[in-house]
């Protein structure tokens, strides 16, 4: 008897120890999985989340927690959807079975051995690694319940209650819409950086670090990401030094891109800065532009040549800057470019101000000053 409660209670301890509760805010989960596990949290305050979305090496040290879990050589294939990388893994982990069951240190070291020889593959094993996976237990909430709800949720995928044989709730979506007006996948997006390519052209957002790694989307230049994870160093073929950069964006997509073009920001800027009256005229301190702005108008000179007149506006908290013009000034002339313009504007001073963008034709960064 004595023996059968020692067993329950190291049973107790170990499920208790994997199942420490994960701040939401540290989640990191991403679109329709952030948005599930928010509308989770507000209907059943009693769930308590055990995981979200996980890096390469906490993917290691949780598979490897959960073969020395199991004491089963053969959980990897019986847990996940099979493919190449999955039957290497679970091969290996047989194959040295007898010399790793009893620790687990030796155990996440073959994982980690795995995982770094086939670092791309490692990556699509599971969707706690994009970001659309979480795990959870509850307190007092129904089963049946939970299970009903989930299933309503936008991109809902599975809900599983174990993996190989382990006692775990496990939740999976897709990426889906979120519903009109409702902004949860946002609500955690806190901007790190801003997209600054050299030619202006968008910044590739892929499913992994690497070239080879599918492009899932465009970052547009401007546009703002945060860093989620710091990756390995790279050089394009430019000559561009960085590391990859796993990032979120602004709509809650998640993936990695060449961190050479990302420029870091204050994340309290556009709270803290002065703001200012743009009615005069302002003298470019490293061009030779003059803006002079009556309020609702301005007109730009370059070289006491007069431009277009066109319209701007600045938002409120004066960070964008928006031109309508008709031509910009392009290598010593003129150059036809209508439309509508949107620049990043920085509040240097009362007196001093920064606009960056792209043009059409090249990037640029010019600081004007109130004469």
């Amino acid at each position: 008897m004595k023996n059968i409660v020692s067993i329950a209670f190291f049973i107790f301890i170990i499920s208790f120890v994997h199942s420490q509760e994960v701040p939401f805010d540290q989640l990191n989960l991403t679109g329709s999985a952030l948005y599930a596990a928010t509308k989770i949290k507000e209907r059943f305050p009693g769930v308590v989340f055990t995981g979200g979305t996980r890096t390469l090496d906490s993917q290691a040290r949780s598979v490897a927690q959960n073969i020395f879990r199991s004491q089963n050589s053969g959980w990897v294939g019986a847990t996940y959807r099979d493919s190449s990388f999955i039957r290497i893994l679970n091969q290996e982990i047989i194959k040295n079975w007898a010399l790793i069951k009893g620790n687990e240190s030796l155990i996440l070291q073959k994982v980690n051995e795995i995982f770094q020889n086939y670092n791309a593959e490692a990556r699509s094993m599971s969707k706690h690694l994009s970001g659309y996976a979480f795990d959870l237990r509850v307190n007092c909430v129904n089963y049946n319940d939970l299970n009903n709800f989930v299933r309503t949720l936008p991109g809902f995928h599975q809900f599983l209650t174990q993996e190989g044989g382990l006692a775990v709730w496990h939740l999976e979506f897709n990426e889906a819409p979120i519903p009109p007006n409702d902004n949860t996948s946002q609500n955690s997006f806190q901007a790190s950086h801003k997209v600054v390519t050299n030619d202006g052209t968008p910044l590739r957002l892929r499913e992994g670090p690497g070239t080879s790694a599918r492009q899932i989307n465009s970052l547009p230049y401007g546009s703002f990401v945060q860093v989620l994870e710091i990756g390995t160093s790279f050089v394009d073929g430019e000559g561009n030094r960085g590391n990859w950069m796993r990032v979120r964006t602004s709509n809650g997509n998640i993936g990695w891109c060449f961190g050479a073009y990302l420029q870091t920001i204050s994340q309290t800027t556009s709270n803290t800065q002065t703001l200012i009256n743009f009615t005069g005229t302002w003298v470019g301190i490293d061009n030779n532009f003059t803006w002079i702005f009556n309020g609702s108008n301005y007109t730009i000179r370059k070289n006491g040549e007069n431009s277009e007149i066109g319209t701007f506006s600045v938002n409120a908290n004066q960070t964008k800057f928006y031109q309508n013009m008709t031509h910009t000034w392009y290598n010593g002339t003129w150059i036809e470019c209508t439309g509508t313009l949107v620049n990043d504007l920085t509040i240097l001073s009362n007196n001093r101000f920064r606009v960056s963008g792209f043009n059409g034709f090249y990037s640029f960064n010019e600081t004007y000053e109130k004469r």
